[in-house]
């Protein structure tokens, strides 16, 4: 039977009550009381049976999220010089630092903003204030520093790209696209996750 679970704790906190609603997800339930010792592990199981969907959504959101990001972010780096700022082909200054291809470098890029992404929608998101928009941007300033303070020093650039021959156009650059990105990656993430949970309730 297609079914959504609710769990409700009676009032002597001792009970666990299953109540099964008709909708169209399509985990079955049993209707049943759970009492005594032997509810917790009944509670466990069934969380075990919804989490593998949880987390094949949350990973769909991450993946699509810092994807947009970071393509976004990787189409003003290349117009950077048309905005009066530095060349800022970040592809192939991964790709001359670990000695690969550019086209590897370029991929490198990408796979590192699904990584952000990850860390942003697992850890950060919720521990950050306002809306998806306002926590992505303060988000974004996590990457800019440590872009600036490990990433820019390791390929000779120095911290905040000191040793660039315009030092304070590449940090507002990079302040800049790394905002974007920030910005960007919570608006998509809040709205295709406020999307799937408006689907699953319909």
């Amino acid at each position: 039977m297609a079914s959504r679970m609710l769990i409700c704790r009676l009032c002597d906190k001792k009970h666990l009550l299953c109540k099964v609603l008709s909708s169209q997800s399509s985990i079955p339930f049993e209707n049943k009381m759970l009492t005594g010792p032997n509810s917790s592990t009944s509670f466990r199981m069934i969380r075990r049976d919804i989490k593998p969907k949880e987390m094949k959504t949350k990973g769909k959101i991450i993946v699509v999220g810092g994807l947009i990001a970071t393509t976004v972010m990787t189409m003003l780096m290349i117009m950077a010089p048309l905005m009066g700022m530095p060349k800022m082909p970040i592809g192939n200054m991964l790709a001359g630092f670990m000695g690969i291809p550019v086209a590897l470098g370029w991929t490198a890029h990408f796979m590192i903003g699904i990584v952000l992404a990850a860390i942003y929608v697992k850890m950060l998101r919720s521990k950050l204030p306002g809306s998806s928009l306002v926590n992505g941007l303060l988000f974004g300033l996590v990457p800019f520093l440590m872009a600036q303070l490990l990433v820019m020093p390791m390929m000779g650039a120095g911290f905040f790209s000191a040793n660039t021959p315009a030092p304070m156009m590449m940090v507002m650059g990079s302040l800049f696209g790394h905002i974007v990105y920030g910005s960007v990656l919570g608006a998509v993430t809040g709205k295709f996750e406020a999307k799937t949970q408006n689907a699953a309730f319909a």
